[in-house]
């Protein structure tokens, strides 16, 4: 090996004293340096600062390691069966309309576990766009398109190149994803087996991406309960008779469920983990799959009812506390398999006639969903006022559900 020419001066004479105790020392220092550096190191390596999976290592909740001949160019990183060891699902939130969800997470200290957005067929870049900054944020992204052609066409292949550009960007990002093709295909158009027909062909573009898991989000009410409460609306809409179709070839089963105290559709308040979470989990389970829920909301009235019976006034405006809401979380948690939650905070499809108690004058028709106050073009819809108010248990239940961070 040749020497560099300053080491080779240095070889071809005799060192002083002073350049002796120099290199003796150097030699020294280099030494403690190196010790630190592994103490250092091995300090981090047990009690890491950030989640992270070093290879061989233990994986963050959520995801598991693929290898690299299976990640290829893809993102390496899986959903697990459930999202925790416990089971326990990411809770989130669609926001606003399509916005970052900031004013929630900054008093919880840590991102929504997951970030559920829409887009329409034409609208692939702003979804693209804002699915790779959750992943940088450390939120799962569920994210939906419309299509840009019909069921009909697009299950015949008019979809196919559209669907394929969607899936590559989306598999090549760093961080898991949920994606949904046509969220709540009731009655956009007919008949449903075109969905059926749609979602089975379109679901074979995300199969090779291991970041990926895609399935489709029905309107709850609609398939537990319309088809039979009303069956010359709503009764082409049954679970089994679809099956295996689109649901067979997704790899969750996703719903939208609401609560709002006194305006139940079919003349009964439905509790969300009793008439939703438990069929569909059961549902799910008997088809070897994972559900998870798209949108969920409590209306300002059921909030402040609740509060009412559970140690507050009269009225529900103070005391007591919205336990539906800690249950929709605990509830999804103790079936198992449920991938995400996400609350519908949004002024969208809401009403600006907050209730301020549970009085049935008060509440009929006025659901009210957000957790916060929004405005949305120049209307302004209120939110729940009562203490605790929803934003306030969201928060709390937001700091003790898992969330996916990653760092490679």
């Amino acid at each position: 090996m040749q020497l560099p020419p300053s080491l080779r001066q240095l070889s071809s004479r005799k060192l002083s004293r002073r350049e002796f105790l120099g290199l003796i020392a150097l030699g020294v220092g280099s030494v403690f340096g190196v010790a630190s550096l592994i103490e250092e190191l091995t300090s981090y390596a047990a009690t890491p600062a950030v989640s992270f999976e070093p290879e061989g290592g233990t994986l963050t909740p959520g995801a598991s390691a693929v290898s690299d001949s299976t990640a290829s160019s893809k993102a390496a990183v899986r959903f697990s069966a459930e999202t925790a060891a416990s089971g326990a699902p990411f809770w989130g939130v669609a926001h606003g309309g399509n916005t970052m969800p900031t004013v929630i997470e900054t008093p919880a200290g840590r991102p929504v576990g997951v970030h559920r957005t829409y887009y329409e067929g034409t609208q692939v870049t702003q979804g693209i766009s804002m699915a790779r900054a959750d992943v940088a944020a450390h939120r799962v992204p569920w994210i939906s398109f419309k299509l840009p052609d019909t069921w009909a066409n697009a299950k015949r292949g008019s979809c196919d190149a559209w669907a394929t550009d969607i899936c590559s960007q989306l598999g090549a990002l760093a961080g898991p994803v949920m994606l949904t093709w046509h969220h709540e295909p009731e009655q956009d158009e007919s008949p449903i087996t075109d969905f059926v027909a749609m979602h089975d062909r379109l679901y074979q573009f995300s199969k090779p991406y291991a970041n990926i898991k895609c399935g489709p989000i029905l309107t709850a009410w609609d398939w537990l309960y319309g088809s039979v409460q009303a069956p010359a609306t709503w009764g082409q809409y049954q679970l089994d008779t679809v099956w295996p179709g689109a649901f067979n070839s997704g790899d969750f089963l996703g719903i939208d469920a609401y609560c709002s105290y006194l305006t139940a559709k079919g003349g009964k308040w439905l509790f969300l983990g009793d008439a939703y979470w438990r069929p569909i989990a059961a549902f799910a389970a008997s088809k070897g799959v994972d559900w998870a829920v798209g949108e969920f909301g409590i209306s300002a009235g059921a909030a402040a009812y609740n509060r009412s019976i559970t140690g507050g006034n009269a009225s529900g405006t103070s005391g007591g506390d919205i336990t539906w809401l800690r249950e929709a979380y605990s509830t999804a948690t103790s079936l198992g398999g449920c991938l995400a939650l996400s609350y519908f905070d949004s002024g969208l499809n809401s009403t600006t006639n907050a209730a301020s108690a549970w009085t049935t004058a008060a509440l009929v028709g006025h659901p009210a969903w957000p957790l916060e106050s929004q405005t949305v073009g120049s209307t302004t819809y209120p939110a729940d006022t009562g203490s605790p108010s929803k934003f306030d248990v969201f928060v709390d239940v937001l700091k003790q559900s898992p969330t996916w961070r990653a760092h490679w």
